[in-house]
């Protein structure tokens, strides 16, 4: 009998030690599981797509169902007003996010070759459009259905690997932390990584060279004292600068006019209250100037 509950302590020690290990990598701020389920009934309709679509030009052979992992799918939400609230706490971006428009990007890699295909669900139909349009749009209603995809010829394009590199090379620890791809957001448009710990958002890390590329100017990064270096230490992904939440959510604030691509530090300058004093002014001696010609 002492055999049998040795036997069982031990197997449960090791559970307990092993099950964090399994569960190492990417884990998402807002609970996937079932979204991730129904996408992995749409496998048909990615190997037609894809190997009788655009895509198959650009990739050497057809995919397979051993092409698709729907373990690496993940959510990219559309919200061009995450930081207008200027609120940082899980709890409301979580309900931002909840009330985007999102789709699913399965990333296939081919010998080399990348394709990122997206999934898309309808959710309502618009009662002002056409009839045959509304017919159409009912058998895709609550269905996660093809919605084009993106090929990158000889390059692997993995945003998963990418932001949690990004982490490391800044010397955290990717398992310490959830994040959320969003994009929209003024000044960058393309997909970055949100990244959380428990109570609030932290850092900001672009997904892809794209999003990169739209960070301009000297920006306060995190970075660590020994950065990670070598092909042992970062097999796969590109490396990019982990931002702060705080100081990209008030440059995307505080965009220059006109400006649609392109984000840059914000600076307030040492004395804010000149430009709304010189605003009331000349709103003063506009009335007082109207008045004037009134009484004349």
């Amino acid at each position: 009998m002492k055999k049998y509950i040795c036997a069982l302590i031990i197997m449960i020690c090791s559970l307990a030690f092993c099950c964090p290990a399994a569960f190492a990598g990417k884990r998402d701020l807002i609970d996937s599981a079932g979204e991730r389920e129904e996408i992995g009934e749409a496998a048909e309709d990615i190997i037609f797509t894809v190997n009788y679509g655009g895509a198959r030009g650009d990739i050497p052979r057809k995919i397979t169902e051993a092409d698709i992992d729907f373990e690496k799918a993940y959510r990219i939400y559309s919200c061009s007003d995450l930081f207008k609230k200027k609120t940082d706490k899980n709890s409301d971006i979580i309900e931002m996010l909840n009330e985007s428009y999102c789709t699913w990007q399965i990333p296939l890699f081919i010998e080399g070759n990348t394709v990122l295909f997206n999934l898309s669900k309808v959710t309502h139909i618009d009662e002002d459009i056409p009839e045959d349009a509304k017919e159409s749009l009912k058998e895709k209603l609550g269905v996660w259905s093809p919605a084009g995809s993106i090929t990158y010829k000889n390059q692997i394009v993995d945003l998963n690997a990418n932001v949690d590199n990004s982490l490391k090379n800044a010397g955290l620890t990717p398992e310490n932390y959830t994040y959320e791809y969003v994009s929209g957001i003024p000044g960058i448009r393309y997909p970055v990584a949100i990244v959380f710990d428990e109570e609030k958002a932290l850092y900001v890390i672009p997904a892809e060279d794209a999003s990169a590329r739209t960070f301009n100017g000297d920006w306060e990064t995190v970075s660590a004292e020994n950065e990670i270096s070598g092909e042992e230490s970062i097999p796969a992904g590109d490396v990019f600068p982990v931002y702060h939440f705080n100081d990209v959510s008030a440059a995307s604030r505080h965009l220059p006019l006109f400006t649609t691509l392109g984000i840059e530090p914000y600076k307030p300058g040492p004395f804010p209250f000149l430009a709304g004093s010189a605003v009331l002014a000349l709103l003063f001696c506009t009335v007082r100037t109207i008045r004037r010609r009134r009484i004349s």
